[in-house]
């Protein structure tokens, strides 16, 4: 372990931080959370494509937040958590504004928290999944996209890592772990938006 320390003041101090923002988003959720940008097809292209977008904006998010040691535990590393992207904590349970993503992509991390159709979850074990091993999130990092409502607001499911490579592969079962070879396992990379509609349009890929 890293040695660091925990307060129990901060501790709960921490857990009162999130669930608020959590009861924040939820409220968010109520409302409506589409934010498609011109130019998107309705329906599940349209998720598909802010999907991606939401995933070079994690991208990038992750890249600052490892510039610098925002809960001061003297370690720099990405975040394992999609909400500290928005809202870090330090080792004294308090919170630090990051802001490096919208704060209703920060907490869309369950089906009913979804933006544009599609939630996100940080991986925190990659390998096979017999077998897995623990992502290192002081070296590595990957998240994955999934439909809230699997073929209905989208029909595929995204996978980003460190290196920005994005991956794709018709809906399934997926297994939430980071695989070694995801091209191995039916994963496709997609270098741009140009390359997911080109797989988007492709026989092999889902339909409407």
């Amino acid at each position: 372990m890293s040695g660091r320390e925990y307060t129990v003041s901060g501790v709960i101090l921490t857990v009162f931080v999130t669930a608020g923002l959590i009861l924040a988003c939820v409220g968010l959720a109520a409302t409506g959370r589409r934010v498609h940008i011109a130019g998107d097809p309705p329906g599940p292209a349209g998720n598909e494509r802010a999907a991606y977008r939401n995933l070079s904006a994690i991208a990038d998010a992750q890249e600052r937040y490892i510039a610098g040691d925002w809960d001061d535990d003297g370690i720099r590393s990405y975040s394992p958590f999609l909400a500290h992207l928005w809202q870090a904590v330090d080792v004294e349970g308090r919170p630090v504004k990051t802001r490096f993503i919208s704060r209703r992509l920060a907490f869309a991390t369950h089906p009913a928290l979804a933006v544009d159709g599609y939630y996100y979850r940080l991986l925190q074990l990659k390998g096979r999944p017999d077998r897995p091993g623990v992502m290192d999130y002081q070296k590595e990092w990957a998240v994955m996209a999934l439909p809230a409502a699997p073929l209905k607001t989208g029909r595929i499911t995204f996978l980003c890592n460190s290196d920005r490579e994005i991956f794709v592969r018709p809906v399934s079962a997926d297994s939430i772990h980071y695989p070694l070879h995801p091209e191995e396992e039916g994963w496709s990379i997609v270098g741009d938006s140009e390359s997911l509609d080109s797989f988007l349009a492709d026989p092999a890929a889902p339909g409407p």
